[in-house]
């Protein structure tokens, strides 16, 4: 059995984890449902790592972020006050997008040709354009064009109207921010596991920073024609994953149906 790599990090995640690899550490295809099997640690072709949780009795992701993954600036102190500007984008050239979270829910949301959302789940949003966010003049994402649902007409994520700015910064965009990238739009997912900041970076957030390089899954395979995130290429289960398709404004508009054929924007009568 190898050692774990410090006793800090057991002591900050055990009883929820074991960290160490044991005689019965594994490179898995896929990642069983249990670890019953009494495998603390497995790790898959795509990189990924799953660490038995001892309170549930399932593999629980501790990878850590990849090289890919976003930063955003540091902004002080969790209290610090929010002194937040924000930035729309010129010419907006997504019509819509359907996205498939990991828990398995269906949402979606439409755009006008200035980033004004138009609809979220065929409703009237209460937020109501993308922007990007500056702290004291600075983009809070450098690296990378990172929108924010924003609402009129403070200029701050509706889902956080009266926060501070570390919330705003760290959490919000995680659950409804959306990352632009050539071509391509995706939305915000964290890069890396979530225990593995509890262990090592509880302060810091990342995002996937792969989003020009997202993919399309095959003919044939389940969710066909729907853009992942690379690293998620079949050997991770599905309930770890997002998955979105988008349509752009050039586009003819067309019925965004979900992984089973429900038609959820644009349906034909």
């Amino acid at each position: 059995m190898k050692p774990c790599k410090s006793a800090v990090m057991q002591a900050l995640l055990l009883p929820f984890m074991v960290l160490c690899m044991s005689a019965h550490g594994q490179d898995l295809i896929g990642i069983p449902e249990s670890c019953s099997d009494g495998a603390d640690q497995i790790k898959t072709p795509d990189g990924r790592i799953f660490s038995c949780s001892l309170e549930s009795g399932e593999f629980e992701d501790i990878t850590p972020p990849t090289d890919d993954a976003i930063w955003p600036i540091s902004i002080g102190p969790a209290n610090s006050p929010p002194s937040v500007t924000e930035q729309r984008p010129g010419q907006w050239n997504f019509r819509a997008m359907l996205i498939i979270d990991p828990s398995g829910t269906t949402r979606t949301i439409e755009f006008d040709t200035h980033a004004n959302i138009v609809s979220i789940d065929g409703n009237k949003p209460a937020t109501s354009h993308l922007s990007e966010l500056y702290f004291h003049g600075a983009r809070v994402w450098p690296h990378a064009t990172v929108f924010y649902q924003v609402s009129d007409p403070d200029g701050l994520p509706d889902f956080f109207p009266d926060a501070d700015a570390y919330s705003i910064f760290r959490n919000g965009v995680a659950d409804n921010g959306f990352i632009v990238d050539g071509e391509n739009i995706c939305p915000a997912m964290v890069d890396g596991g979530s225990l593995w900041y509890l262990a090592y970076n509880p302060n810091e957030m990342a995002l996937m920073g792969s989003c020009g390089r997202a993919a399309k899954r095959p003919t044939g395979s389940e969710r066909a024609g729907f853009h992942y995130y690379p690293g998620f290429d079949g050997t991770v289960p599905t309930n770890r994953q997002m998955h979105w398709i988008f349509q752009r404004h050039s586009d003819p508009a067309s019925p965004l149906n979900d992984d089973k054929g429900n038609c959820h924007l644009y349906c034909e009568d």
